[in-house]
């Protein structure tokens, strides 16, 4: 059997897709509930000056809400893509939750595709179809948010736009592009790894290890050098520039991504249909 075959690649991604669909519906349901209701809630327990929308309103007048309300709106956005990242880390904790019983396993080991396929399957239901997923959830709680806005007679801002523009995290672009990206890679590799590793309580065990392992890093390497460091110099124009340190944190960043994935694949390779109790090995 060849590493890779298109044809085989699809028909599994279609066979754990139609397996695992209601499972997914049921997760992106929540996903929609659970922000819709904390999203509303927030802009409706939110006073401004002290008083109801409302009340302020008629005391200051619609453009004085015209910018206040933008900037409540502002930390919906910032929420918003709090709550997709622990979601993309939820789902991506959960890649090979499908093992967890023995006669699923069994099944799933006994498909007609190769490692690769299947791995490359799991992550793209686990990856890209929950990221699509989860932003649609967005999407449909900030349309809900807007419309209950419209229907009590308030203002409508969207938070979408704000999501996307990188004023409203106060991001330099390199800094998003380089360090910032390659840590949000390396947190997301590490919970890919994690799902693979642990066969129950995935995100908890996770979680707490990744918790440990910075606890350690950050309390026990130290050194002038690395205490001392910055990612940007000043140039004569009194310009900031990147230096060594923000090459070698983003391309360490990548590096350790990798490693995660590889690492991942690996464990995946290994599995059997009776695993140790906790770990997939």
């Amino acid at each position: 059997m060849s590493t890779f075959n298109i044809t085989r690649f699809g028909q599994a991604l279609k066979c754990q897709y139609m397996n695992s669909r209601k499972d997914w519906m049921l997760v992106f349901s929540i996903y929609t509930i659970a922000l819709s209701f904390l999203n509303i809630l927030f802009v409706r327990s939110t006073s401004f000056d002290g008083g109801d929308y409302h009340d302020v309103v008629a005391k200051h007048g619609v453009a004085y809400m015209e910018d206040a309300y933008p900037i409540l709106i502002k930390g919906i956005a910032v929420f918003d893509v709090i709550f997709f990242g622990i979601g993309m880390l939820f789902c991506a904790s959960f890649l090979f939750y499908h093992l967890k019983k023995k006669p699923w396993c069994s099944a799933y080991l006994m498909w007609p595709a190769s490692n690769l396929e299947k791995y490359l399957v799991s992550l793209v239901l686990n990856v890209v179809m929950a990221a699509i997923g989860t932003i649609i959830c967005v999407i449909i709680a900030d349309a809900l948010r807007v419309l209950v806005d419209a229907l009590s007679g308030r203002i409508v801002v969207w938070a979408i736009p704000m999501i996307f523009d990188l004023k409203t995290f106060n991001l330099n672009p390199l800094i998003a592009c380089g360090p910032f990206l390659s840590e949000i890679l390396l947190i997301h590799a590490a919970y890919i790894l994690g799902g693979t590793l642990f066969r129950k309580q995935q995100f908890v065990l996770t979680t707490i290890a990744i918790v440990i392992i910075g606890y350690i890093m950050v309390f026990t390497w130290h050194s002038p050098v690395i205490d001392n460091a910055n990612l940007f110099d000043l140039d004569e124009k009194g310009k900031s520039v990147p230096n060594a340190w923000f090459y070698v944190v983003s391309i360490g960043g990548y590096l350790l991504t990798a490693l995660c994935y590889w690492l991942s694949y690996k464990i995946f390779c290994r599995m059997q249909v009776i695993n140790n109790k906790w770990l997939n090995v």
